[in-house]
């Protein structure tokens, strides 16, 4: 009766896994990339445009690792009731 439970615990790793890899290519983005434009010309409020690229990126890993961890919880709840039931 677990092993239903088995793929949606796998799915919600594997989507925080890759979230995580997101968060951290948008991390190295910012780091290589500073405040400085690359293409030497001045942005609005001094960012460049890579940063406001790599900041939106990592907003967006951020919503999709709180979407994984909440599948994983309730993928979790979900096992234990089935315990608590079967026991």
């Amino acid at each position: 009766m677990i092993l239903p439970m088995t793929p949606v615990l796998a799915t919600g790793l594997q989507a925080f896994n890759q979230a995580s890899a997101r968060m951290n290519a948008a991390a190295d983005l910012t780091v290589r990339n500073g405040l400085a434009p690359t293409d030497g010309k001045p942005r609005q409020n001094g960012w460049s445009d890579d940063i406001i690229s790599a900041r939106i990126e990592m907003i967006r890993a951020h919503h999709q690792a709180a979407a994984a961890a909440t599948s994983i919880r309730t993928a979790s709840d979900m096992v234990g009731k089935i315990l608590d039931v079967t026991a």
